[in-house]
Order: structure tokens, then C-alpha cells, then sequence
């Protein structure tokens, strides 16, 4: 394939003779590039139509940035039957996510996009100040970050005056979103993903800026938010969960020793031994069974949409639902579930934020828009599992032509 796509594209092709490591990976490919930007990618993502313009026409805009950072979509599902999958988390993105930015403080700019910089498929970036940020020390960027060499390149680049830093809300790369991230690993890639990685760049930014630098508080801060009491949480309730991996969570001290939340939100949960945890959530969560309700009027839903956006931005929808009988509630054996899905494509699953009673209950879902233009019909419905569909709505969108 790659042959047949090298005979009308400029493409440089290697392979490796011995396999090598993710982050030299990333070097070695940089290092192949012989144009004035470059572009990272993973192999689970892909490119919206168009990208490769919006992103000439960005960088060509501004030629005191040193990078700019994309925004991206998810989707999941199997390949010729994916959907949209949930948004990125606000905390993994810029305090005003929906706006294009520009930010000539290092600082500020890592404070900013430092943890999208994990992500390699939102990366743009000159490829001189990247090489001149690699020649101050080649062994630096694997010695200090093996995993995200490209965090602490980036970050280094800007650190040492090559320029701006933008960021641009079109979501112009499609990510693989379906893995799950911890759910379906090991204790030890769990308790890696939880310990080792935030580590990792906890150490970069630390290195680059100085450990008591404002920035670095924040982001960290926004990892803890985002890693330090969920996956502790999340961890502590698994099945699978051991002493042993008790031992390797207190590794987040290492990471968060600072923070007051840490304290009093995490280490709570750190010193509860696992089998502790998941007898106090199965008292604590005990719930009455969901019972298959039968066929009749049992809930109402309300949706609120824009009636156009661009194809493959996000729109916030607003959803009003209500019980008509029974409480509704994601407790088995037959859990009731939201759902969203565009067309007639499966449905996006989302819980409920807690038991639907007879009373409206507003709630705003961030929603991605298909790529493909022209009129398209979001459909929301509570859907209960073993019956079907209790309640449902229809908005019609029109979807404009990417980019606008």
C-alpha cells in the first residue's frame, strides 16, 4: 500500500531492521522530514477532509509561531462503521477551548496546551526550532521523557524564544477513542497510566520551567483533576484490584505531594486496601433493581440543538427528560441509558446524571457533528435495556462544508 501510495506521493518510507522504542520512534521520524513544518501522527488517527489546507493556511497566517495546537475528534467502532465518541475532557484543553489563541509567554503556553501536547496528531511545529531544541542536548528528550519526547521537545522550543504558541479549535484529526484507556488494561498498565505517565510529565514541565514555576502548579493541578481521585477511585472498586497495586498508587505522592487536594480528596482513597473499597461502594451504591417496564408512555424528552454547525466541530445540546411512572436508573438487570446518535448510525451511550423522577431534569451534552454536509437528524432517546426505546426526539442540523 505504502509502494502504491509512493509512486504519486512524496513519501519517505523506513522500517526500522530492530524494533525500537515509541519515543525514538518519534525522533527518527522527525529526523526523516525534510520540510519546514512537520505533523505528528498515531496510527489509530485520521486526517478530516481538508486538513492538510486549514493547516497550510494556519501556519501561513503567522510566522512568529513556533507550533500550533489542533483540536481533535474522537470516534469508536469498527473500521467502516465508526461514530462520533465522546469529546475531550475540558481539562485536558485551553480555558476557552471554543476560541483560537495565540500565547507569546512560554508559561503561559505550556499552562495552556501542555497536556493536549501528548497527543501527537494535534502537534504542528517548525521543524528548525524542533532541531535546534534537540541539538542542545540529543540524549535529553528520551533521558528525561521515554514516552513523550515531543512534550518536552515542544516545551523546550518554547522556553528557548523560537517563537509563539497558537491554538486553533477546528477539530481536524480523528482519534481512536474506544480503548477505553483503563478499563480493559492490567493492574500494572492501570496503575502505570495513574503513576508512571503523569510522572513522566510532571518531571518535563518541572525540568523546563522550574519546579515552583505557576504553570506547572496548574498543570498538574489539571492532572490530578483528571487522574489523581478518578483512577484512584476507579482502581480501588476494581475486580482485579490487589495489595500490590495498592502499593504502586501511593507512587501519586511523588506527583502531587504539593497540592492540598491530594491530601484530602486521594490519599483517603489510597490508604483504603481494595477488597475494603469494593465492599464500602457495594453497601454504599446499593440501589433497587431496574425492572423491564412494559410497553406505554413511561418518560418524555426534550432536545434543544443549533440548527446548523460545521461539519466535524461539537455543539452543545441541551436535553430536558422526564419519568412519566417509575424512577428511571441505570441499575440493572434492565439500566436505562441516554443516548444520541445521528441519522440512522448506532447510538452514543451516556448515563444518567442520577434517578429520572416526575420532574424535568436539563442536562448539556457536547455533541459531534458528522463530516459529511448537508442535512442530517440528531435523535436523543432513553432507551432501556431487554425493551427498547421509552422516550425519544428529533432535531434536524445542517451540517456546513468544512472548513467554513
Amino acid at each position: 500500500m505504502v509502494q502504491a501510495l509512493a509512486r504519486e506521493q512524496p513519501i519517505v518510507y523506513r522500517r526500522h531492521p530492530e524494533g525500537i522504542s515509541p519515543g525514538a520512534n518519534i525522533l527518527a521520524s522527525v529526523a526523516l522530514a525534510s520540510g519546514a513544518w512537520c505533523w505528528l501522527h498515531g496510527s489509530d488517527d485520521r486526517i478530516a477532509p481538508g486538513a492538510i489546507d486549514a493547516v497550510l493556511e494556519r501556519v501561513a497566517r503567522d510566522d512568529g509561531i513556533a507550533g500550533v495546537s489542533f483540536a481533535r475528534a474522537g470516534f469508536a467502532g469498527e473500521p467502516g462503521r465508526e461514530h462520533e465518541s465522546l469529546p475531550d475532557p475540558d481539562l485536558l484543553l485551553p480555558d476557552d477551548r471554543d476560541r483560537p489563541h495565540r500565547w507569546a509567554d512560554p508559561s503561559e503556553a505550556l499552562a495552556q496546551t501542555g497536556l493536549i501536547h501528548t497527543h501527537l496528531s494535534t502537534l504542528v511545529f517548525r521543524r528548525a526550532a524542533w532541531a535546534a531544541s534537540l541539538a542542545r542536548d540529543p540524549r535529553a528528550p528520551l533521558r528525561i521523557a521515554p514516552h513523550y519526547p515531543h512534550v518536552h521537545l515542544v516545551g523546550r522550543m518554547l522556553v528557548d524564544g523560537a517563537g509563539a504558541w497558537a491554538w486553533e479549535p477546528r477539530r481536524i484529526v480523528r482519534s481512536r477513542f474506544d480503548d477505553q484507556a483503563i478499563e480493559y488494561y492490567d493492574g500494572h498498565v492501570r496503575t502505570a497510566n495513574s503513576v508512571g505517565l503523569p510522572r513522566e510529565l510532571a518531571t518535563i514541565w518541572r525540568a523546563l520551567l522550574g519546579p515552583r514555576d505557576p504553570a506547572v502548579r496548574r498543570l498538574v493541578e489539571r492532572m490530578h483533576a483528571m487522574w489523581g481521585v478518578p483512577q484512584a477511585r476507579r482502581q480501588k472498586h476494581a475486580r482485579d484490584g490487589s495489595v500490590l497495586m495498592d502499593l504502586r498508587l501511593l507512587g501519586m505522592a511523588r506527583i502531587y505531594w504539593r497540592l492540598p487536594r491530594f491530601w484530602t480528596r486521594t490519599v483517603p482513597y489510597l490508604l483504603v486496601p481494595s477488597p475494603v473499597a469494593r465492599a464500602a461502594r457495594a453497601l454504599l451504591y446499593r440501589v433497587p433493581p431496574m425492572r423491564a417496564l412494559p410497553a406505554g408512555d413511561h418518560a418524555r424528552v426534550r432536545v434543544e440543538a443549533p440548527a446548523a454547525a460545521e461539519a466535524g466541530q461539537e455543539i452543545v445540546v441541551r436535553i430536558a427528560i422526564e419519568a412519566l411512572g417509575p424512577a428511571l436508573r441505570t441499575a440493572r438487570p434492565h439500566p436505562v441509558w441516554l443516548t444520541t446518535s445521528w441519522d440512522d448510525g448506532p447510538p452514543e451511550q451516556l448515563g444518567l446524571p442520577h434517578a429520572v423522577r416526575r420532574r424535568p431534569e436539563t442536562i448539556d451534552v457536547r455533541v459531534g457533528v458528522p463530516w459529511t454536509p448537508g442535512r442530517h437528524v440528531l435523535a436523543v432517546a432513553l432507551r432501556q435495556a431487554g425493551t427498547g426505546p421509552l422516550a425519544a426526539a428529533e432535531r434536524h442540523v445542517d451540517v456546513l462544508p468544512w472548513p467554513g
